[in-house]
């Protein structure tokens, strides 16, 4: 009797090695894959805040650029101008538009598996615009080129008076800079900040709620629905209601960064009068 139970015993003990002579490596390894994919998503993540927060500031630096440039070096164009027109002689002033460099969000970035639908159409937006943006200003660059570039054909071949082509360099000069002023500024730099500051957003509540957390919160799966028609409606608004959610956050968010990069901007002005009365007591 005693030997059949150590028997059973005996017979239990090789049975629970063997399972766990293949089971604990199998789990062993079940659970490297499950960390090293978690660390993977947040460095993904922080990569992705990190492209996000240098292209807020590329956005900055351009319209601080681009501001002291219509603020300056092209009212005083539009000014000695107006006093060659005065004066009936020919204006030939002439500057350069400024050269920087755009940054624009690589399209590698797409390619980052975020786990959810949502922050991977804020990317591909923010990817999108950054293209569009870097083409404005380069359109912006190539108009105010060709604006002084025809100016300078008209002076060379004296085909119309003076008066009348002092009269329509400055029509092309104002144009060009209410442009910058409703199209750059008011339009398309709100919109991209728009969609860079959201984008930011919804990565730092994704990286705060993580995937779980997320997912139990927004994700049909953990939702009840009466009926399939109820399930894909949610479905098919789940982006809207996302962006409901987070409406707060970034209207929060769009204030800071608009005061942040007003705040840069006046600084900057400051110093460059500074330093420029500075040069003028010299």
């Amino acid at each position: 009797m005693y030997e059949d139970i150590w028997n059973t015993i005996y017979t239990w003990q090789v049975l629970v090695g063997h399972f766990l002579g293949v089971g604990v490596p199998i789990m062993f390894w079940v659970f490297l894959e499950i960390h090293n994919g978690r660390k993977k998503q947040k460095e993904d993540l922080y990569y992705l805040e990190k492209i996000l927060a240098e292209s807020i500031n590329t956005v900055g630096e351009v319209q601080k650029t681009i501001r002291n440039f219509t603020d300056n070096r092209l009212q005083e164009m539009i000014g000695y101008v107006e006093r060659c027109q005065k004066a009936d002689i020919y204006s030939m002033d002439e500057t350069y538009f400024p050269l920087f460099y755009v940054h624009t969000v690589s399209g590698d970035v797409m390619k980052i598996n975020t786990k959810s639908g949502y922050l991977d159409y804020k990317i591909s937006r923010v990817s999108m615009l950054s293209k569009d943006f870097a083409m404005i200003i380069d359109d912006l660059r190539n108009q105010f080129v060709s604006i002084v570039e025809n100016n300078r054909n008209i002076i060379a071949n004296k085909s119309i008076s003076p008066g009348i082509q002092c009269a329509n360099y400055l029509k092309n000069l104002r144009e060009f800079n209410d442009v910058v002023e409703t199209d750059l500024f008011n339009r398309d730099v709100k919109k991209y900040l728009e969609v860079l500051v959201c984008g930011r957003v919804a990565v730092r509540a994704y990286m705060d709620f993580g995937y779980f957390r997320w997912n139990y919160h927004f994700s049909p799966s953990f939702k009840y629905f009466r009926d399939k028609a109820a399930l894909n409606e949610y479905k098919d608004t789940i982006f809207e209601r996302l962006d409901g959610y987070f409406d707060e956050r970034d209207k929060q968010e769009s204030d800071r960064v608009e005061r942040q990069l007003s705040k840069a901007a006046k600084t900057s002005e400051g110093a460059r009068r500074t330093s420029g009365e500075s040069m003028d007591r010299r």
